[in-house]
Formats: C-alpha cells, structure tokens, sequence
C-alpha cells in the first residue's frame, strides 16, 4: 500500500547541512544527524484512509525546524522513496514550565509528517528508503489487508517505535448509545435493532484499540454502565449502506427521545457524527 525512492541532488554553491545551524540560503540542501519514526494506520484525516509516518530528530537544538519530506512510490518496483528536502525554520524552542518533567535545557526535536494514501500502496513487500545530505537507509514495509510491518536493519541513523500496526477493514460502523436509567436500555435496542434493519450485519471486531465501542476479549460488544445510573450499549455492524442512510436513522430516534444523554457513531471510511445533549448534532462525511 505504499511507495517511495531517495535521491538527494545538491546544486552547484550550496552548502550540505549539517547539524542545528542552517541559513536561508541552505534551505534546499538539509542533513540529518539520525530520525526517529512513529507511525499508524487512520481513518479520519482530510486526506481519508491512509498511513501517518511521523519523523523526530535525534538530534536536539535551541531552534524548532518543521522537517519536509517529498515521497515517491514505484508500484511495479515496489519501491517506497522517502527524501528530507527541507526545514522550515519555526524560531526558538517554546517553553513549557517543568511541571515535575525535568528541565530541557531550551532544547527540543524537530519534526514532520508524511501522509500516505492506503490506495497508494498494494499487498506486497516495498523496499523502503529513507535519504538525507548525510545518510540513506534501506528498510522494508510489508502490507497485506489485515497489517503493515516496517523492518528496519541495524544501522545509526534510522529507526522506529512502531514494528506493526493494524489495518482497521472498511465499512465497519461503530459507536455508543449513552443514556441514563436502567429502564430505558429498550430505547437503545431499538435503535440497534432498526440498524439491523436496514439490511446491516452484527460483527465482531478484535482490536478495540482504535475504537469507542467496548467490546470484550473476542471482539464482541459489551454493554457498560458507571455511577450513578448510566449506561452505554455499543453499536458495531459491518455497513451494507451509506452512512449518511444510519445517520438520518439515528436523528430521528435522537429527536424522538430524551433520553439519551450523546451518540456517537462512526465508520472506518472516516464518517464521523455525534449527538449531544449540550453540543447538538453534528456529522462530517468522507470524501
């Protein structure tokens, strides 16, 4: 699901960068002393369904720098291209009162994002490259529909605090239905039962971690409650029609009856709604 190539080209009166010191002058010709990357899978992005890597510099300075990468994919080669081509020089370190932290000496990491599309990478292992003035690093990404796995060899510049993350399938729909008292748990299985419906199917889905639904060890939904008398009844179904179709569906219960204290509903293409008591109803839809 993801591609790049690395090829720092220098021209001719330039400088190499190298460490925290950088002129104008510089801005195209950027090094690095070492990256650090945490990355993920996610759902809901302007950009939509797709892969957040996240680079830090090893190397700490009094100036912040927003790091700017460039990306290149090669489906046929299977060839994912990463290059540093620029720090956007951002000013002096903010402060922050230590709050028990430690002091850090004015000094902080640089960062920046690179966002990758899901649908711009196949099943299949990419060879992945990551290239500055100083350095280039040979990885690998393995994806297939379920996970995406960096392996990283040993080397001094380049590693990552994250080895596998989980592919979350489409067109699932989850939330929860919050209320209080006891007496009006028929309320929510209504609306559970009039999702159902709609043609929807009763799933399971065995990594909660990405979700609001409470589910158990299995996968499967799990009504929870709190003092002093509420109650959330998870939703979670594998979607047969549009989101917005659930949504009109779920309004028209929200309005009906007061009950319910919020819902809040999404979908693994980036859907998102929410109804709140003090908030009111609203609803963003992917693109």
């Amino acid at each position: 699901m993801r591609n790049f190539v690395a090829v720092a080209i220098c021209l001719a009166g330039l400088i190499v960068f190298s460490g925290c010191e950088k002129n104008e002058s510089e801005k195209e010709v950027v090094g690095s002393k070492g990256l650090g990357l945490w990355w993920n899978h996610q759902m809901f992005s302007e950009q939509g369904r797709g892969f957040i890597l996240g680079f830090t510099e090893i190397e700490r300075c009094e100036t912040l720098y927003e790091l700017k990468f460039e990306y290149q994919i090669d489906n046929n080669q299977k060839i994912i291209e990463i290059n540093l081509i620029d720090k956007i020089n951002k000013g002096k370190c903010p402060q922050f009162p230590s709050g028990g932290w430690g002091d850090d000496g004015g000094l902080c990491s640089s960062n920046g994002n690179v966002f990758i599309p899901e649908n711009a990478v196949n099943e299949g292992k990419y060879k992945f490259t990551i290239t500055t003035l100083n350095y280039t690093v040979h990885s690998e990404f393995v994806f297939t529909k379920d996970k995406a796995t960096l392996n990283i060899p040993d080397n001094n510049y380049f590693s990552s605090s994250v080895k596998e993350v989980v592919i979350t399938p489409k067109n699932l729909l989850f939330g929860s239905i919050v209320f209080s008292g006891e007496q009006n748990m028929n309320y929510a299985f209504d609306i559970l039962e009039d999702i159902r419906n709609l043609g929807l199917r009763d799933t399971i889905w065995s990594n909660p971690s990405v979700f609001l639904t409470n589910v158990d060890e299995a996968g499967k939904p799990v009504i929870t409650s709190w003092p002093p008398d509420y109650y959330s009844v998870p939703i979670l179904f594998s979607m047969t029609c549009e989101f917005s179709t659930v949504f009109e569906l779920l309004k028209e219960h929200y309005n009906k009856n007061v009950v319910f204290r919020n819902i809040g509903l999404w979908s693994s293409n980036g859907d998102q709604a929410r109804f709140d008591i003090y908030e009111g109803i609203n609803v963003l839809y992917a693109k």
